[in-house]
């Protein structure tokens, strides 16, 4: 993707969870399919309010497999790798470039 890729509107989405506190799947992707629908022009997962530093490594990566099946090649996605560590966020982006290289 390039920079003059990304315009328009790009949500950082929310994150779901279940009443037992783990990563609501299902919603995600009716959340996904419902702000694509919606319009956007990209999507940012994991962002300030895709509750990242609540976030295992694992459930980051499941959060961007999840909206990158989604949204089947419509629209870019962010992949979001925030962190409060350089070696974190490091990790999240290989984990990042794994995911979407596999689609």
């Amino acid at each position: 993707m390039r920079s003059e890729d990304l315009k328009g509107v790009i949500p950082a989405i929310a994150t779901p969870f279940n009443d037992r506190g783990e990563l609501d799947v299902e919603g995600l992707k009716k959340l996904t399919q419902y702000v694509v629908d919606g319009g956007v022009h990209a999507i940012m997962t994991a962002g300030g309010t895709g509750e990242f530093p609540h976030l295992l490594r694992e459930e980051k990566k499941l959060v961007t497999k999840t909206v990158v099946e989604a949204v089947k090649g419509r629209i870019p996605i962010i992949a979001g790798t925030a962190a409060c560590s350089t070696m974190e966020a490091l990790l999240l982006s290989q984990d990042a470039k794994e995911v979407i290289k596999a689609f």
